[in-house]
């Protein structure tokens, strides 16, 4: 105490008005002077900011992983045939047959979605990306067919007359029993000496059959740039053709005429085809070609089909989901025609995450509550232990506030020195909270570093801290007198 009384004496004498300099370096002094109590303190605080620092830095982590998950995929979606509404619009035909008996047939055909439609669905603000494809028949001079064997039969370019033989009727009235008078037009519309299919992607990455492992690239490289094909191993074998050779196609319909020039740049192989040791035709046939979606435009082939199965659009989050089907419905989406699309693949990523977050929040919640009711504890008891000391000061005159600063600034270094500890003690558990907190089979992300605005908020933690301890301080210097004080501590 003598120390005490000494240090304010010099502070009095020496310094002339230069007193809250000493009050500073008077702080600095008792917490090295009482290190049991100062260790307990800092150690108290390091926990409970360690504990504000790791939800801090898991919320900066989580969100940017779901940000991240967000930008790569979004929600996936497509279109497909609303059947309800195709229940209650289906077309009832009537036929007669020789015995005067009546056959009823009810069938529903929706108009097929343009090309030039779905590129105007595509183009909208909602969306993160859109899978495009399309696909039409072509012919090609330059090319021998591959022989498709006896069970593949073309339809192209038949007359319903043939198509009545094909099918063992007598009538193209029986023939609608098989195809639409719509679906009979079109296989006319045909020549018959078409080649194959080409079929256009804008995301090559996106074709099914490349992206399950089906089909695979053998020599050269997928299309890049406009005019780029890649052609199947056995077409491309049969015709001598290599990557770097060019090609001439033209359309498929009759009456068609024009011409236009491909680069062949990659050639791939069946896996599938060969793997089972059959002559099948799946997905893509031994005669089509691949190209980019830019090129399938720029071909200007009548009767271009969206290759529906491969619509796909994803959208920025589930929220905008709704916005974006009202959004076609006004951009023309037939009513027979519904958005479909998954969550699934959606919330297993963000849902889990979501869960830990707000656990997470939780936890450090209740830490911080728990810690500051120790803190409050710890701090009655060491100004009850100090009362003497206070007391002291109180007596040779040093105001009130000057007390309170000189124990609030105790408080403000120890919060100050526990929140450097907790940022490096928050980054080395962050890894090992991450692997509790997430599901076993997600990956878990890297911690990122420490932004301004965390910083900001443990900061904003720490303030509180000392506040609540400062607080505690002022209440007991302002509300003793010395001679009180004097008879407490005794």
């Amino acid at each position: 105490m003598n120390s005490i009384l000494g240090m304010y004496l010099v502070c009095e004498i020496k310094t002339k008005g230069k007193v809250d300099d000493m009050i500073v370096l008077n702080a600095f002094k008792n917490l090295s002077r009482n290190k049991g109590r100062s260790f307990l303190l800092i150690l108290v605080v390091t926990l409970v900011m360690t504990a504000a620092s790791v939800v801090l830095l898991f919320k900066g982590t989580t969100r940017e992983w779901k940000e991240s998950f967000k930008d790569s995929f979004g929600v996936e979606a497509g279109l497909q045939t609303d059947w309800e509404y195709a229940r209650e619009h289906t077309v009832t035909v009537e036929k007669v047959h020789e015995d005067g008996s009546v056959e009823t047939t009810s069938f529903f055909e929706p108009d097929p979605i343009e090309v030039k439609e779905l590129e105007a669905y595509a183009d909208s603000d909602l969306l993160q990306k859109a899978v495009l494809s399309g696909n039409v028949r072509f012919y090609s001079k330059d090319l021998k067919k591959v022989d498709l064997g006896e069970n593949m039969v073309v339809l192209d370019g038949m007359s319903p007359e043939e198509l009545c033989e094909l099918y063992g009727v007598k009538s193209e009235d029986e023939l609608h029993d098989y195809m639409s008078a719509k679906e009979i037009a079109d296989i006319g519309s045909y020549r018959k000496d078409t080649t194959g299919m080409i079929y256009g992607y804008n995301d090559p990455s996106q074709a099914k059959e490349f992206a399950d492992g089906r089909k695979k690239i053998k020599e050269g490289r997928f299309f890049e740039a406009k005019g780029e094909a890649v052609i199947g191993e056995e077409l491309a074998k049969l015709n001598n053709i290599k990557p770097g050779d060019r090609i001439r196609v033209a359309s498929g319909k009759r009456g068609e005429d024009g011409e236009y020039e491909l680069t062949i740049v990659g050639i791939y192989s069946d896996l599938y085809a060969e793997a089972n040791g059959a002559d099948i035709w799946v997905g893509f046939s031994k005669n089509d070609l691949i190209v980019g979606y830019d090129t399938f435009k720029e071909l200007e082939f009548g009767g271009k089909i969206p290759f529906m199965d491969e619509i796909r659009f994803f959208v920025k989050d589930p929220e905008s989901v709704p916005a974006f089907e009202e959004e076609l419905r006004q951009k023309g989406l037939q009513e027979c025609y519904k958005l479909t699309y998954d969550l699934g693949a959606y919330n297993a990523i963000v849902e889990p995450v979501e869960k830990a977050e707000a656990l997470a929040q939780k936890f450090g919640l209740i830490v911080l509550l728990a810690g500051g009711c120790v803190l409050i504890i710890l701090t009655v008891i060491n100004i009850r232990d100090r009362k003497y000391e206070i007391g002291v000061l109180r007596a040779i005159g040093m105001p009130r506030r000057k007390v309170a600063l000189s124990l609030i600034l105790e408080a403000v270094i120890v919060v100050l020195f526990s929140a450097a500890l907790s940022v490096a003690a928050g980054r080395a558990l962050m890894g090992v909270v991450l692997k509790l907190a997430l599901p076993g089979d997600m990956t878990v992300p890297s911690t990122p570093a420490v932004s301004a605005g965390q910083v900001f908020a443990l900061l904003s933690v720490a303030v509180a801290l000392a506040f609540i301890s400062g607080a505690i301080s002022t209440v007991f210097v302002t509300r003793y007198e010395p001679m009180r004080l004097f008879r407490q501590a005794q």
